[in-house]
């Protein structure tokens, strides 16, 4: 993904992707019987001026770490100076301005420091807006115990072969609450299961119960690859773990990379 901010070289973000967790609102109004959600960005770290210096110098300039520091704090100098003044400034990633908050009674009243404040506000500016809503964003485990499958590996096969599964192979799969997990009470259900749904055909799909995996815990599930028939396959887990959240009805997750299986 290239993003193209104040600088006419490119950046480049890692990703593309934005990390988002959903939340029960426990404030929403209705019968009960639908529930709502907010979202929140999942805040990976704070980092300061020092972090983001390193990461300039890290890309290739030829702009000194010190030197980036010291022009930086020049610059939030001059910026802070102006807002002193009652001036609005574009940064270029977007427009700070000088604000009061709180009310007063009258036209008449005087600034009072227990009622009111003086603050900064800030408008994103239209570039970086777009760069913002041009992300995706990925919905990750808020409030919920959601499974999520993070790597597949046939284990029998040698790393450069990562897009292949060998029937009879050794299977290795790591993620986030992906125990394949039933209910306590032995009333089966039999949706549950660890599946290599084959994309041209869904009746060559197989699937694997909670007994026929070796290793069956919250991040690793282990195991010998089904007997599959030759063609394109994708690794999806559907459980009903759900640590000590009470139970639930299925949860499922697909991992979104394809496998081939050869005769």
């Amino acid at each position: 993904m290239t993003l193209n901010t104040l600088s006419s070289e490119p950046l480049t973000s890692k990703t593309g992707k934005l990390a988002i967790a959903l939340y029960p609102n426990v404030l929403s109004a209705g019968d009960g019987t639908t529930a709502s959600y907010y979202a929140r960005v999942m805040n990976r770290s704070r980092l300061n001026q020092e972090d983001i210096a390193d990461d300039i110098v890290a890309s290739g300039t030829g702009v000194s770490r010190e030197n980036i520091i010291g022009i930086w704090k020049l610059i939030n100098n001059a910026v802070t100076c102006r807002l002193t003044e009652g001036i609005s400034v574009d940064t270029g990633l977007g427009i700070l301005r000088p604000s009061i908050t709180g009310s007063f009674e009258s036209a008449n009243s005087e600034f009072d420091r227990k009622k009111h404040s003086i603050t900064v506000q800030y408008r994103p500016g239209n570039k970086l807006q777009e760069i913002m809503s041009s992300l995706t964003p990925v919905i990750a485990q808020g409030g919920h115990i959601l499974p999520e499958i993070t790597s597949v590996q046939d284990k029998s096969l040698p790393p450069e072969n990562c897009d292949m599964l060998s029937p009879g192979g050794f299977f290795s799969i790591r993620g986030k609450n992906i125990m394949v997990f039933d209910r306590e009470d032995g009333a089966g259900d039999t949706s549950v299961g660890l599946y290599f749904d084959n994309q041209d055909n869904p009746e060559k799909s197989m699937r694997l119960t909670p007994a026929q995996i070796y290793h069956n815990s919250t991040t690793l599930l282990e195991g010998i690859i089904p007997r599959l028939e030759p063609g394109i396959y994708k690794v999806r887990v559907a459980t009903k773990f759900c640590g000590r959240k009470g139970r639930r009805g299925v949860q499922e997750h697909c991992f979104g990379k394809e496998f081939y299986v050869t005769a």
